[in-house]
């Protein structure tokens, strides 16, 4: 009988061990005491009321969530911002002093819960999750309360499938291209003024240039561009002419880069100058003696003439100074004019030898 008192005894201290701990872990105490029962997207009020907590701030967080599950979601107004994450201080404070209950009232909303934790309008599941001043969860005791959640089921966002671009179905060509580039010469150095010509004729373009070829087509309004063999040419003063004969065809392009050389000057045949001779100074000609008696002959005839003047001459003035003579009694001032005739002789005498050696000299230059 006593072992059955012991052992009535040992199961009853056991018990109240039991107990002692399980109010120890359930000290604090959360308990909903206002709330909504239907909720939709806006927010709504919920007023709590806790008991055992210790003095200091402490955090409440609204949790939403299915029956038998532990899919929250919701999200909770920290008088600043609204919040839905992990950090525990982030939630809405509650100031608690030791040994009274502290009631809170606070905002809540559903948010935009995760892909599988809302998942349509009914009925859920609402309770306030707390934290301590450090932040760290409370285990405390709660009865959850059921709230009715009115949020239609968002629609699955459709995956769209990318459509592809239909590739554009160009056109057939309707021409040909011919694209003349920079002309250069021999060194390397780009062309300037290149005249263009199209079988012979110059349509009024300079290099570089783009030429299009095309049924009925003409370059520069009045030379012929058709499809077909034409001869493009290039000129230049001072350079050899470029040329090709190009058969354009529809839809061709062609491009040239043509190249042009200076001409040559000092190619070309040059006859080499023949020194000018030296002059020969020539010889005077012996005068001819029939010739110069002519000469002599005609001077002679022209003293004679000019003597006989002044020999009339003379006699005139002789008879003048006889006149003279009687009327002023030969006076020594009539002496001085006897001297005259001598004089005019002497230089009509020089005269003629002028005269003669001119004629001389001038029958000698025509001869030479």
């Amino acid at each position: 009988m006593s072992w059955f008192i012991k052992t009535i005894f040992v199961f009853a201290l056991f018990s109240c061990l039991i107990f002692a701990s399980a109010r120890n872990a359930y000290a604090v105490s959360v308990t909903i005491t206002d709330f909504p029962s239907t909720i939709s997207s806006d927010p709504f009020n919920v007023s709590v009321s806790i008991v055992g907590a210790g003095a200091g701030t402490n955090y409440l967080r609204v949790d939403l969530f299915q029956t038998e599950t532990t899919n929250y979601f919701g999200e909770t107004f920290n008088n600043t911002s609204w919040y839905g994450g992990s950090d525990g201080t982030q939630y809405f404070p509650v100031a608690i002093s030791s040994g009274t209950a502290a009631p809170a009232t606070f905002q809540g909303r559903v948010g935009s819960p995760d892909g599988g934790k809302y998942v349509g309008p009914g009925m859920y599941k609402l309770k306030i999750r707390r934290y301590t001043s450090s932040g760290s969860q409370a285990n405390d005791q709660q009865t959850p309360v059921d709230i009715n959640i009115t949020i239609p089921t968002p629609a699955p966002t459709p995956t769209s499938t990318p459509t592809s671009t239909p590739t554009p179905t160009s056109a057939p060509p309707t021409e040909a291209t011919y694209k003349i580039n920079d002309v250069k010469d021999q060194d390397g150095n780009t062309l300037s003024s290149v005249q263009i010509y199209i079988d012979g004729v110059y349509i009024h373009h300079y290099t570089p240039e783009t030429i299009t070829f095309c049924d009925n087509c003409t370059c520069d309004t009045y030379v012929n561009c058709n499809f077909g063999s034409h001869t493009i040419s290039l000129k230049k003063g001072g350079y050899g002419d470029w040329s090709e004969m190009k058969t354009i065809s529809l839809g061709g392009f062609y491009e040239i880069n043509p190249i042009m050389y200076v001409i040559n000057q000092t190619s070309s045949t040059s006859s080499t100058p023949t020194p000018s001779p030296t002059p020969t100074p020539a010889k005077s000609p012996t005068p001819n003696p029939n010739s110069l008696g002519k000469i002599l002959l005609t001077a002679a005839s022209t003293v004679a003439g000019y003597l006989q003047t002044a020999s009339n001459a003379g006699t005139v003035a002789g008879m003048m100074s006889s006149i003279q003579a009687e009327e002023k009694f030969s006076s020594p001032s009539s002496q001085g004019k006897n001297y005259l005739l001598p004089i005019l002789l002497g230089l009509g005498s020089l005269a003629v030898l002028g005269m003669a050696v001119s004629a001389f000299w001038i029958q000698r230059k025509n001869k030479v």
